[in-house]
C-alpha cells in the first residue's frame, strides 16, 4: 500500500481539478444513498461500489466524455483511478454504467446534487446574495426525419416548442445559480412546451437573499411569491409594468447564461443521451454538478479548470 501512495504521489499532480475536488467534496454519503437500491443477498457475483460508478458517471459529465470513453481510459490513466477508486485489473463494461443509472433513477442522484450544494454552502462560497432563474431547451437526439414524415418518436416524454423562430424536440432544464459563486443551486426539467412563467416557483432558491430573472417570469403571482418568500424582487419588468427594481442586481441575471453554455459545451447537456424525462433527469443533475464542481475549484485556487490542466500536463 505503501508503494501505491508514493507511485500516486509521483504521478497524480495533487493541485490538478480532480485531485482538488476529490479533496474537498465529500462523496461520502453516495454508498448510504444508493444502498437501499442493492440486494442484500450473498448470492451472486458481488456489485460495483455504487460510489465508484457515481463517480465514474461523473467523470464522464467534468470530462466531456461518454461512458464507453470514461471507462476505456480508466483502463490506463492512472488520474481516473484515483479519482474514482477503481483498481482492478480490468475496466467496468460501459453498459454497467447504464444499468447502475437504471437501477437508481434520478431521485438519489437529485438528492446528491443538492448535498453537494449544500456542502458548497456550509464552506461559505455559496453566498445566496443573489440568484439567477432562466431555463435552457435541451434537444433530444430522437430521428427528426420519424418525427416529422413517421408521426412517431422514440422519446415520448420530450415536446415542441419554437424559440426566435426556431422549432426545438426536447426538454428544458430550469435552474437558479448563485450569482457570485456561479454555482448552480435548484434544477427542475420539464418537457420543452413547458412555460418558464409557470415554472418559476419549483427552481426558486429558498435561501437567496434576491432573486433576479428576464421579463418572461413577470407575472403577480411570481412577484408576490418572492414577497412572500421575503426575497428582494427583481425580476426584470415587462415594459408595460411600472415597477420599480434593482437595476444593477437585475444585470448579474446573464451570469446564468454563462451557467448554460459551459455545462453544454464541456459537460455533455448539449443533447439529450438517453429517452425520456427520467434519463434527462439524471443528465442534467451531472452536468450542473460538474460545472458546481469546476465553480468549487476555482473558488479554492483563484484560477479556471483548463488552466489548472495545462498546468499539470
Amino acid at each position: 500500500m505503501e508503494f501505491v501512495k508514493a507511485c500516486l504521489d509521483a504521478l497524480v499532480p495533487k493541485n490538478h481539478p480532480l485531485m482538488v475536488i476529490n479533496e474537498e467534496i465529500s462523496f461520502s454519503f453516495v454508498y448510504t444513498l444508493l444502498k437501499p437500491y442493492y440486494s442484500n443477498s450473498d448470492e451472486g457475483h458481488p456489485p460495483i461500489d455504487p460510489e465508484i460508478l457515481f463517480r465514474i458517471v461523473f467523470l464522464s459529465h467534468f470530462e466531456n466524455l461518454s461512458y464507453r470513453e470514461t471507462v476505456s481510459r480508466l483502463q490506463h490513466d492512472v488520474l481516473y483511478r484515483a479519482f474514482t477508486g477503481w483498481w482492478e485489473p480490468s475496466h467496468p463494461h460501459h453498459s454497467t454504467l447504464s444499468r447502475f443509472l437504471d437501477r437508481v433513477g434520478s431521485e438519489p442522484i437529485a438528492e446528491a446534487f443538492n448535498r453537494v450544494v449544500f456542502q458548497a454552502r456550509k464552506s461559505g462560497i455559496i453566498t445566496d446574495r443573489i440568484s439567477a432563474i432562466d431555463s435552457t431547451i435541451v434537444e433530444s437526439h430522437a430521428n427528426k426525419y420519424r418525427l416529422w414524415f413517421e408521426g412517431g418518436s422514440p422519446d415520448p416524454d420530450a415536446a415542441w416548442t419554437k424559440k426566435r423562430g426556431k422549432s426545438y424536440y426536447g426538454f428544458k432544464a430550469h435552474t437558479a445559480c448563485d450569482v457570485d459563486s456561479q454555482m448552480v443551486t435548484t434544477v427542475s426539467n420539464t418537457p420543452a412546451n413547458q412555460s418558464d412563467m409557470t415554472h418559476f416557483e419549483p427552481v426558486v432558491d429558498e435561501n437567496a437573499e434576491a432573486t433576479t430573472a428576464d421579463k418572461g417570469y413577470s407575472s403577480r403571482k411570481n412577484r408576490a411569491l418572492l414577497t412572500g418568500k421575503r426575497q428582494e424582487d427583481c425580476i426584470i419588468p415587462k415594459d408595460n409594468e411600472k415597477v420599480q427594481v434593482d437595476k444593477e442586481k437585475t444585470k448579474q441575471r446573464t451570469q446564468v447564461e454563462r451557467d448554460y453554455s459551459v455545462a453544454k459545451g464541456h459537460h455533455r447537456l448539449q443533447v439529450t443521451i438517453s429517452w425520456g424525462l427520467e434519463r434527462f433527469n439524471i443528465q442534467s443533475y451531472f452536468s450542473f454538478l460538474a460545472w458546481n464542481a469546476k465553480c468549487w475549484v476555482k473558488a479554492i485556487l483563484g484560477k479556471p479548470c483548463h488552466i489548472l490542466k495545462e498546468k499539470c500536463a
